[in-house]
C-alpha cells in the first residue's frame, strides 16, 4: 500500500507520533485486507514522508520491509527490526528539473545513474512515465533489456537481504532536500 490519504500522509506523516501513525496505518490495512484477504507485507510512504512515529507503528505490523525513504542501500532504522529498502534513483520529474536534462537526454542521464554493484530502486509514476513520457520510458526499458539488466521484485530482494540481516547497516533518517524536488523528503542518514 501507498497510503490511505496520500495528501494527508505527505503533509503530516513525518511528524506523527506512533499513535497517530497507527490510526492511519489501520485504515490502510483494513482496505488492503478487504481487497486481498490478507495483511500487507510491505508499505511505501507517500512522498517519502516518514518519521520515528510512523516507523514505530509499522514495527507492530510485522512487515517484510518498507520503502519510505530516499537513500543509498537497504538498512534497518536505529533500534528497529523492519528492513527499509529506500528509493535510490531520482524520479523523472526531478531529473527533468536538472540543468541540461530534457526529453532527449533523459534516458541517457537516468542510465548513467544506475550502479552495477548494488540494488537500484526507481519509483515510476503512472502520470509521467505512463503518459506523455511513455515513449522515453519504453526506450529506457528496451535499453535495459538489450544490456541484460535484471529486474528484481522487491519482496524477493527483501527476503534475500533478510537471510543475513547482520550485513545490513543501522542508519538513521532525516528530512532533507533532493535536487529537483520541492520541499523535503525522508532520507537515509548513513551512520559512520
Amino acid at each position: 500500500p501507498h497510503g490511505y490519504d496520500h495528501i494527508l500522509w505527505h503533509d503530516q506523516a513525518a511528524g506523527w507520533d506512533e499513535n497517530r501513525a497507527a490510526q492511519e496505518l489501520e485504515k490502510i490495512t483494513d482496505v488492503y485486507r478487504h481487497l486481498f484477504g490478507e495483511a500487507p507485507k510491505s508499505l511505501a510512504a507517500p512522498g517519502w514522508q516518514a518519521g520515528r512515529g510512523t516507523w514505530q507503528a509499522m514495527e507492530k505490523m510485522n512487515l517484510l520491509y518498507h520503502s519510505d525513504t530516499r537513500g543509498d542501500h537497504p538498512y534497518f532504522g536505529e533500534g528497529l527490526k523492519t528492513l527499509e529498502i529506500p528509493t535510490t534513483l531520482p524520479t523523472w520529474d526531478e531529473v527533468l528539473a536538472w540543468d541540461g536534462v530534457d526529453r532527449e537526454t533523459l534516458v541517457d542521464k537516468t542510465w548513467s545513474l544506475l550502479k552495477s554493484d548494488r540494488l537500484n530502486v526507481w519509483t515510476i509514476h503512472a502520470e509521467l512515465e505512463g503518459t506523455v513520457y511513455f515513449p522515453y520510458f519504453h526506450e529506457f526499458i528496451e535499453k535495459a533489456v538489450r544490456e541484460g539488466v535484471s529486474w528484481i521484485f522487491l519482496p524477493d530482494a527483501a527476503r534475500k537481504l533478510l537471510e543475513r540481516p547482520q550485513d545490513a547497516s543501522r542508519d538513521g533518517i532525516e528530512q532533507t532536500e533532493r535536487p529537483g524536488r520541492a520541499g523535503t523528503v525522508t532520507c537515509q542518514r548513513i551512520q559512520n
